[in-house]
């Protein structure tokens, strides 16, 4: 596909713009005692690059394990001929692998963080951070994929990926974000953050279902809109609770020293 330096460019800021508002956004609901921009910086970097690579790597190994697992129980190999962009496989794909995969690889961008984990609000921006960072990237692919159609085709579907998915993203990775810092903040069990993870991945499925159904059933265009306008409700409440959420924990009482466990030693 070739693409003039215009389309390039304009896809690029349209799907970078939108993330970094957001991300400052989010960075400012922590006005007491908040990390450094460069921290959060450095994890929106961290969901652009580490989680995107890790997470194609790891989809494509589930799948891979799937293809093979079907081939052996049935002995059918026409599967493996068998386009990603096939109804069934691309229904699977983005309902069941993604949302594992994807929010498994977030999650471990956002431990990388861990020992800036001094609050529980901090886990939440630090998600939302590496969430971010993600979708920026998916944008991108998305919308330089979408350039086929033209840029103005291009483009919106950026500005609606940018209402729904780039707000998901960040949404459902500081929720395992802030099961992290639960986790650094108490004498817990390592794992107490995984039930936070699968949220995220419930959360994420549910959100790929409504976005991949057309790929698998005949559904009418106001079938379509009802998703989109379900999405778009679902993703911003997730955030605007998450950002509310950083401002209860950032308030005197929540504060405390009752409130707050000690920090775990390292």
């Amino acid at each position: 596909m070739n693409m003039d330096a215009v389309t390039i460019v304009a896809i690029i800021l349209g799907s970078v713009i939108p993330t970094l508002l957001y991300l400052v956004w989010m960075w400012r609901a922590d006005r007491k005692d908040g990390q450094r921009f460069r921290t959060i910086a450095a994890a929106f970097a961290a969901g652009a690059t580490i989680s995107v690579v890790t997470g194609v790597i790891l989809s494509a190994l589930i799948l891979a394990a799937i293809v093979v697992l079907y081939v052996i129980s049935t002995g059918d190999l026409s599967v493996a001929d068998i386009s990603l962009t096939t109804g069934w496989l691309a229904f699977i794909t983005a309902v069941f692998v993604a949302p594992f995969a994807e929010e498994l690889c977030k999650g471990g961008s956002v431990l990388l963080f861990r020992r800036r984990m001094d609050s529980l609000e901090t886990g939440i921006i630090i998600g939302a951070s590496v969430g971010l960072g993600f979708a920026a990237v998916e944008n991108i692919l998305y919308g330089a994929t979408a350039a086929e159609e033209g840029l103005e085709f291009a483009l919106l579907l950026i500005g609606l990926r940018s209402v729904t998915a780039a707000l998901g993203h960040a949404g459902y990775t500081a929720i395992t974000g802030y099961g992290i810092a639960k986790w650094n903040r108490s004498r817990r069990p390592k794992l107490i953050w995984i039930p936070f993870y699968l949220v995220a991945v419930l959360l994420h499925a549910f959100s790929n279902l409504l976005a991949s159904i057309s790929e698998v059933m005949v559904v009418g265009e106001w079938f379509q809109i009802a998703c989109v306008a379900i999405l778009l409700v679902m993703d911003v409440s997730i955030i605007l609770l998450l950002r509310r959420r950083i401002k209860q924990l950032d308030s005197p009482a929540a504060s405390s020293p009752a409130a707050q466990p000690p920090l775990q030693s390292f």
